[in-house]
């Protein structure tokens, strides 16, 4: 009875792992047989939903720029994560155009190459000069008040590593530049 089991259950296996082969595509890498819509539709709603996040966001940084009118300022901001030994300065500048505000951020370490915000990747503008710096410079969406979940990529490290990081730029110490 127990090898009738066993035989049974190397059989399903087998089986399932057949059926799964033939969907997924063949050893050469190419499609399999039987694709289907429904991988598709997969795809399409992680897309749709990740725009609706991105759209989300936007909507969020033109309501926070909204109640600021045009123009450059200072503004002080809260930063955590990471292991301490990098940071993000304070102040930073922001920019508010047409109801969107970017903050210029200076890292105080020239191994960032991106981050990530808002599901966005950005690159510094001081890429060529970073090294010669000892900073890295961004040029990112800002939403006013609320915590902003960030990614920047360091490649301090004997290989480059994603640290999660948040940000909080703070309305309430915001000051026109100039």
């Amino acid at each position: 009875m127990k090898n009738l089991i066993a035989t049974a259950g190397v059989v399903f296996l087998a089986g399932a792992m057949l059926a799964g082969c033939a969907g997924n595509g063949g050893a050469d890498g190419s499609a399999g047989k039987n694709e289907t819509k429904e991988s598709s539709a997969y795809v399409e709603s992680a897309s749709t939903a990740q725009a609706g996040q991105e759209t989300s966001k936007t909507r969020e940084q033109t309501e926070s720029a909204k109640q600021i009118k045009d123009g450059t300022y200072s503004i002080e901001l809260t930063f955590e994560g990471g292991s301490g030994k990098s940071k993000v300065l304070s102040p930073a500048t922001v920019t508010v155009a047409g109801n969107k505000a970017t903050a210029t951020i200076e890292w105080n370490s020239p191994n960032y190459d991106y981050m990530i915000v808002a599901g966005e990747k950005y690159f510094p503008v001081n890429a060529d000069t970073a090294k010669e710096e000892g900073k890295t410079v961004f040029e990112i969406p800002v939403v006013f008040d609320e915590t902003m979940n960030v990614i920047g990529d360091t490649i301090a490290m004997s290989k480059a590593h994603e640290i999660e990081y948040t940000l909080v730029f703070h309305s309430n110490t915001i000051k026109p530049v100039g």
